[in-house]
């Protein structure tokens, strides 16, 4: 046996008109049924609006669940959690993730990941992973809080870590890996920095390249606007452009091996 539902005689007394009761008044699972296999199951509310459509298995694509409308999705609290805002080949999770209607290609996970977000084939994760990132193109961004005033023309950039690159916009080609680096980029291109705290005293830094936990994140001569400058090496930092030092202050000693042979 199953439930029915009509429009009239919805009584926990039994029968069999009672979302949720068989016909002689024993609770019931709720089993939705249709003659007819792809048909879609509509839900309205009391005003004659329809609010979702959905089609249930079996259905001609062979999904267990569709949503039948493109700009629908699951919702809490009348708010998107899981959509992709009518362009099939995006994917947003998230509150407020993906809510300006981008191009294709887009992953955004977390609350207001790529929130405003217009242009393509970007990778946002995190709460707050760049939310006004609007004219920007192929980054991947993974951390809260990180690229959090990239706006407009940023391409091929990736920032991973928590609260990375919050200042950077109109860059692009850069490598930052780390919590907190690049703290004080803002429009500094093709650099690597990886290790937490890497790069935070570069604001207009070019060509560069710090690994190592704080590398490059004091200078003690005052240049944030270094040029293909590199620094390895735990509170490295190099001086002056087109430089490189591996190691802090308390390195006093490096070495390299050679092997030749003879052919």
């Amino acid at each position: 046996t199953f439930s029915q539902v009509t429009l009239f005689g919805n009584s926990n007394t039994g029968g069999v008109n009672f979302i949720g009761w068989d016909a002689t008044g024993t609770p019931s699972p709720l089993d939705f049924r249709n003659d007819h296999p792809w048909w879609p199951y509509n839900f309205w509310t009391n005003n004659g609006v329809s609010t979702t459509t959905l089609s249930l298995t079996p259905n001609t694509t062979g999904a267990d669940l569709s949503i039948l409308d493109a700009y629908s999705g699951y919702q809490i609290a009348n708010r998107y959690v899981l959509w992709n805002n009518g362009m099939s080949s995006n994917i947003y999770l998230g509150i407020g993730a993906g809510n300006a209607l981008s191009a294709g290609g887009n992953t955004f996970v977390g609350n207001n990941a790529g929130n405003l977000t217009l242009d393509a084939y970007n990778v946002y994760v995190g709460s707050n992973a760049a939310p006004i990132a609007s004219s920007c193109k192929k980054n991947v961004i993974l951390g809260a809080n990180s690229a959090l005033n990239m706006q407009t023309d940023s391409y091929n950039n990736v920032a991973i870590g928590m609260q990375v690159a919050p200042f950077m916009d109109l860059v692009n080609s850069n490598v930052y890996i780390g919590a907190f680096s690049a703290a004080s980029n803002k429009d500094g291109n093709e650099n690597v920095y990886i290790g937490t705290n890497s790069g935070n005293a570069q604001v207009h830094g070019k060509n560069c390249t710090f690994i190592g936990t704080n590398s490059g994140q004091t200078n003690s001569l005052g240049n944030n606007s270094l040029t293909n400058a590199t620094g390895i090496g735990h509170n490295s930092y190099p001086p002056v452009d087109n430089s490189m030092i591996l190691g802090d202050n308390n390195v006093n000693s490096a070495g390299a091996s050679v092997l030749t042979r003879a052919f």
